[in-house]
């Protein structure tokens, strides 16, 4: 497995400077500000242009009124917009996110979804998990259907084209595995 032409296994430190991460755990200090969470971050991952890079972030989120916030205080949505914030500062080749819906309003999705596609285009690899389906199934190339942590089906996006398609194959590959 290589990022960034690093082999992973052999340089796990410098393959992670690659990475932006959105998982259950958002890792943002709840004593700080929100500047202060992305400040520490983007002095973490050596960001140039800090202030600048902060201030650009943040509004893409749709938090840039809330910086001077104690992290503690913000509402859910707000910290996974800060969490978001955070994965995002350093201009990650990858990003990986787990549920990253969870707790945005629908505007806060809309303009996740518009992040997403603007990485996407800029040739960055999204792997994601998501329960919300159509929203998940209009972002992707291919999604990967999991059981009990198990592999079962890679379903390129031909093979499906919408939700409805989607559903078909998924209830096809659930039946012909148990």
């Amino acid at each position: 497995v290589f990022i960034e032409r690093l082999p992973v296994f052999e340089h796990p430190n410098a393959a992670r400077a690659h990475i932006g991460l959105v998982g259950h755990q958002t890792f943002l200090y709840d004593d700080l500000t929100a500047a202060e969470n992305l400040r520490f971050y983007a002095r973490l991952y050596d960001v140039p242009s800090q202030e600048q890079t902060i201030r650009a972030v943040a509004e893409r989120v749709g938090i840039a009124h809330r910086l001077n916030d104690i992290t503690r205080t913000l509402s859910r949505g707000l910290q996974q917009r800060l969490t978001i914030a955070r994965a995002l500062l350093h201009a990650p080749r990858v990003l990986l996110l787990d549920e990253p819906y969870t707790g945005l309003d629908r505007s806060a999705a809309d303009a996740l979804d518009q992040i997403l596609l603007d990485a996407k285009r800029n040739g960055c690899a999204i792997l994601f998990s998501t329960h919300d389906l159509e929203r998940g199934l209009a972002l992707c190339d291919r999604a990967l259907v999991l059981r009990a942590g198990r592999l079962m089906h890679d379903l390129p996006r031909a093979e499906w084209r919408d939700l409805a398609g989607f559903m078909t194959l998924y209830a096809r590959v659930l039946a012909s595995d148990t």
